[in-house]
């Protein structure tokens, strides 16, 4: 199957009209959606599965996660993604859990954002204080900041991106995670083979949302995925400051590429 689409999926609607507040997180859910989508043609009749299946008791419960794995995961009812094309290919729990994360973020672009320009700055081991993660969400103009703030730091625990211990939040110690950090960098970047500016992969939090902190952070897995042959050059010299990619996206993830 191919996968040259390089831009990210975006659109959820991450705070709801009614409350302007945050909508409870569906990545637990989006995980094990991914690895059974590949059973089922189309949307319509995943949908159907999800609504029967996922485990709550009321239908309106039901179809309410369905709506928020959609919209996370699936936003333009296709049901054949990257994720699902990466498991098939890796079989790897952690590896898919990185991809879907990715996904998750781009779709609800106000944790992503809080990712981003918070979490991300902070030292790897550092308390979230409540104060930080609510004062982002008042300057997001989100008014019911006590709810969101909960199922923000939530977010964060499932995806594990944060950890809690008795009551105290904590910036998780991870490194940035080469062959997810590699795959999507095919996958936005460079579908077929060609040069990519180091800058325009920075500039896309899409490493930040991986676990990523500083640009070194990408520069050095970068130069290790040049010296294990898995792209054809990392030059940065002078005004030069670029890759050039060697496989296909396709390629990358049917062989199982790894960094």
């Amino acid at each position: 199957m191919a996968l040259t689409r390089n831009r990210p999926e975006t659109g959820a609607m991450q705070v709801s009209r009614s409350l302007r507040t945050l909508q409870e997180c569906a990545f637990d859910q989006a995980v094990a959606a991914v690895k059974v989508s590949s059973r089922f043609r189309d949307w319509k009749s995943f949908r159907t599965h999800l609504v029967e299946e996922l485990p709550y008791n009321s239908r309106g419960s039901r179809e309410k996660f369905t709506q928020l794995i959609r919209a996370a995961t699936f936003p333009d009812g296709n049901i054949r993604t990257l994720a699902e094309t990466v498991w098939q290919a890796y079989g790897d729990e952690k590896l898919l859990q990185q991809i879907v994360r990715v996904s998750y973020l781009d779709n609800v672009p106000l944790i992503g954002r809080f990712v981003e320009h918070v979490a991300s700055t902070l030292p790897k081991g550092a308390e979230l204080a409540r104060s930080t993660v609510q004062s982002f969400l008042r300057s997001e103009g989100v008014t019911d900041v006590q709810r969101a703030s909960k199922r923000l730091v939530n977010c964060l625990v499932k995806m594990e991106m944060c950890k809690r211990n008795e009551g105290v939040v904590r910036i998780v110690e991870e490194d940035l995670p080469g062959t997810a950090f590699l795959v999507l960098i095919h996958r936005r970047f460079a579908p077929r083979p060609t040069t990519v500016e180091i800058g325009q992969i920075l500039a896309d939090p899409f490493w930040r949302y991986l676990g990523g902190s500083i640009p070194d952070d990408a520069r050095s897995l970068l130069r290790r995925a040049y010296a294990e042959g898995l792209i054809d050059r990392y030059t940065a010299v002078d005004r030069l400051d670029q890759i050039t990619t060697r496989f296909t996206l396709d390629e990358f993830v049917t062989k199982g590429l790894r960094l």
